[in-house]
């Protein structure tokens, strides 16, 4: 009898900086370790030490790669993946043509091109293409899902990989393109996370498909705001039926204690049981 949903992760791979994050909510302040963000002076916030970097990263990893055995994967023969990324590069670059073809992310493109062409390549060239790829494959699929749980139309009926974002970076309106960037992009960390290692660098184009679909069907941005309120309220509910799940996990919950003992905590003082009363009685 396969595992009920209740056991499995809900959410792709795409998520797991934003799962990293809640697991490693300092259990005194309920902000996270790594990245506490709401001080009034950034100089007062200690910087992580090289161990606490490397244990953070280690744990992040362990989530995403536990998202990425829940999600359908190739054979891992080079000749597979190559015919992945031939297939599946080819709808991204369609999906996202003429930008970045220039700083860290220009690679990505002249190595999609390079094995497209058939040039010499590796496995590891390979598989970090190819999870490059899929994280913005997937970014703006969810960018397709949000837009459908807000029940609106599609901007020109294209979904977010079918259309030009330039639509919206070329917006000639000033002060419209400044609402629905205030409206959307405050909102970016809970609806597209931050990349893990390995899937490259922040990819943007869900966001502005999100703004252009606000744009395109016109509603009042109150409206708007409320819809993606909603979405959010969804996605963080995912997101913590997930971090339960790898509370579980032996191997994340290894790397969550180790990272913990560097700033002090006991493998006591982040157990659930132990966090829900000190919430509770605060």
């Amino acid at each position: 009898m396969p595992p009920s949903p209740k056991n499995q992760p809900i959410c792709t791979p795409t998520f797991a900086t934003a799962i990293t994050q809640k697991l490693t909510k300092n259990p005194t302040t309920n902000q996270s370790l790594m990245y506490p963000g709401d001080s009034d002076d950034e100089d007062d916030i200690e910087s992580p030490t090289e161990a606490q970097n490397d244990a953070y990263s280690s744990l992040s990893k362990s989530v995403y790669e536990c998202l990425l055995k829940n999600t359908p994967q190739d054979s891992s023969s080079l000749d597979t993946i190559i015919a992945t990324i031939k297939t599946t590069g080819h709808t991204y670059l369609r999906s996202h043509p003429g930008h970045e073809d220039t700083g860290d992310d220009g690679a990505l493109h002249r190595m999609i091109d390079s094995i497209c062409r058939g040039e010499p390549t590796n496995m590891d060239e390979c598989q970090s293409t190819l999870s490059r790829i899929r994280y913005r494959m997937e970014q703006q699929s969810t960018a397709d899902r949000y837009v459908a749980m807000m029940g609106l139309p599609l901007p020109l009926n294209q979904l977010c990989h079918e259309f030009d974002i330039r639509r919206v970076e070329n917006m000639e309106d000033e002060a419209r393109y400044k609402d629905l960037f205030n409206l959307v992009v405050p909102r970016e960390y809970t609806l597209f996370p931050r990349p893990t290692e390995g899937q490259g660098r922040p990819f943007y184009k869900g966001l502005q498909y999100l703004m252009a679909t606000i744009d395109y069907c016109d509603i009042p941005l109150s409206e708007a705001a409320g819809k993606l309120d909603r979405v959010m309220e969804v996605v963080e509910e995912e997101l913590e039926h997930d971090k339960e799940i790898f509370e579980r996990d032996a191997e994340v919950s290894r790397k969550r204690i180790e990272l913990f003992a560097l700033y002090g905590y006991s493998s006591g003082d982040i157990s659930p049981r132990k966090r829900k009363r000190s919430f509770s009685s605060s």
